[in-house]
């Protein structure tokens, strides 16, 4: 007997091995008992090792399996009515152009870049009211002439002060202006007589902190 097995099977068994010289049959069937007992163990050791890499391999192929679950799915996106009424807006105004011929002897909207002036808009029509009642006003107020006029030597107070609009440092006409900031002409109309009366801040309704007479 070697003595890595005489080491195991004196761990494995609890019979002294002194007795080898006094019985040799006795002593092989004691042999024979802890080679079985050896293989059992080791048979459950391989079974607990298939075990766990089974469970490994499952693990992975759970992990693998929702990963693409996970990855096939798609975000869902929400339709909204206002998005097809945006797009016919800006695909009547691309088709259509603004119609104007005195600032480039053609219509201005063919001369900016179409794709920067839907962008700016888009970016206008997330903003709220207060938000871009403000954006409106610093583009006019940084473009508009008022106080007094000079002319062959005389001056005299402006009636009316004197409004250009720009675009990206370009000359634009009032209806392109309207619509890269998404806006309507009676709504420039009254953010630029706010302007006026109030200077730059975002207008106040009249009807404010006032309970309506029809309530």
């Amino acid at each position: 007997m070697s003595q890595s097995s005489t080491i195991w099977s004196s761990q494995a068994s609890t019979i002294p091995y002194e007795i080898d010289s006094q019985d040799e049959a006795f002593t092989n069937e004691l042999y024979v008992v802890d080679q079985l007992y050896n293989n059992q163990d080791t048979d459950s050791l391989g079974d607990e090792d298939a075990c766990s890499d089974s469970d490994s391999d499952v693990g992975s192929l759970n992990y693998e399996s929702d990963s693409s679950i996970s990855s096939d799915q798609d975000v869902p996106v929400e339709y909204r009515k206002t998005d097809d009424v945006e797009f016919i807006k800006q695909s009547k105004f691309r088709n259509d152009t603004c119609g104007c011929s005195d600032v480039y002897g053609q219509p201005c909207s063919k001369v900016l870049n179409f794709d920067c002036m839907v962008a700016h808009r888009e970016d206008c029509l997330e903003l709220s009211k207060d938000e871009l009642d403000l954006v409106v006003m610093s583009q006019l107020m940084a473009h508009r002439c008022s106080g007094e006029k000079t002319k062959k030597d005389k001056t005299k107070d402006r009636q009316r002060s004197s409004q250009k609009y720009f675009f990206r440092g370009q000359r634009v006409c009032r209806q392109t202006f309207c619509f890269i900031h998404g806006i309507e002409r009676k709504k420039l109309q009254a953010i630029g007589q706010s302007l006026n009366e109030n200077g730059i801040k975002p207008r106040v309704h009249g009807l404010y902190k006032k309970k309506p007479v029809h309530s």
